[in-house]
Parts: structure tokens; C-alpha cells; sequence
């Protein structure tokens, strides 16, 4: 279901390109405000750039862990929600530093769910 009231924002950050593009696009499709980047550094910079309702990175990358990305939002906005995202098995993730995790692959309406589920009633 389209949100209809609001345009929660979104980081999104996957170093796969077709990966964070089925993404950015399936949550536009939900009336989702984007912004996708292909880098954990790239990332940061845009979290500091912009306010944003929630993160969802993918969990293994080049240079810096879905875990450590989500480490360092955390550090910086403590009530920001991060999903990660993953195709390896949940009990090797260090779920600490994040607030739900999305095994690979999912479905479009599995990836709404688990962002709608961490974003509060008054932004979805």
C-alpha cells in the first residue's frame, strides 16, 4: 500500500548495483523518498547530509561491514532505524548494532514489511 501522507526518507546503501536498484525503486514505487548510494562511505556522508527515517545497508562490503556502517549511524543518531540486509545466515550478524535484519533474497512486500515495522506510526 502507497503511503499517502508523508514521504519517509531512506538511506539505502547495497555495493551491488542491480541489488540497489530493485530496492530504491521498489520503495519509491511505495512512496518511499530515496537515496541510494553505492559505498558505506558515500553513505555516511549523505547521513549527514540529510535526515533520514531509516537505513537499510546490505551487509558485506568493500571497506567497511554492514555492521560497522550501521555501528557508525548509530554513533551519530542513536534513534535512527537500521535494517540490514543479507544473503548470509542471521546468527553470524552482529545484531547489536542494528534493529532488524532482512535475509536474502526477499520480496518486495517482505522489504516493506521489515521497514514499515521499524518506522514509527506517525511516518509510515
Amino acid at each position: 500500500m502507497p503511503l499517502k501522507n508523508s514521504r519517509p526518507a531512506i538511506l539505502v546503501v547495497d555495493d551491488e548495483p542491480v541489488i540497489l536498484h530493485l530496492i530504491t525503486t521498489s520503495l519509491e514505487g511505495e512512496g518511499f523518498a530515496v537515496t541510494s548510494v553505492l559505498d558505506p562511505a558515500a553513505g555516511l556522508r549523505e547521513f549527514e547530509r540529510g535526515t533520514f527515517n531509516a537505513v537499510i545497508s546490505d551487509r558485506c562490503m568493500p571497506a567497511m561491514s554492514g555492521e560497522e556502517f550501521a555501528g557508525a549511524i548509530k554513533a551519530r543518531s542513536p534513534s535512527t532505524p537500521v535494517l540490514l540486509i543479507s544473503g548470509h545466515h542471521p546468527c553470524s550478524i552482529d545484531v547489536t548494532r542494528i534493529d532488524a535484519f532482512l535475509p536474502k533474497p526477499f520480496t518486495r512486500s517482505q522489504l516493506l514489511a521489515a521497514l514499515l515495522d521499524l518506522l514509527p506510526v506517525g511516518t509510515r
